[in-house]
C-alpha cells in the first residue's frame, strides 16, 4: 500500500489507483479459487473445523 501511495504521488492517481483496484480483485479470485478447490478435495471432518478452532491453531485468538 505505501508503494502504491509512492507512485500516486509521482504518477496519474486515477491510473494507479485502477491498477491497485485490479490486482487486488485478481489476488481475491486467485484465493476464492483456491479455496473452492480445497473445499472439493479435502475430507468432509476436515472442513467441518469450527472458525474459532482454525483460529486458535494460527495463533490469532
Amino acid at each position: 500500500m505505501l508503494a502504491t501511495v509512492a507512485l500516486a504521488s509521482d504518477h496519474q492517481r486515477n491510473g494507479v489507483w485502477l491498477g491497485a483496484r485490479t490486482g487486488t480483485v485478481c489476488a481475491d479470485a486467485v484465493a476464492i479459487a483456491v479455496g473452492a478447490l480445497l473445499h472439493r478435495s479435502l475430507p468432509s471432518h476436515l472442513r467441518r473445523t469450527s472458525p474459532r478452532r482454525s483460529s486458535r491453531s494460527s495463533g490469532f485468538g
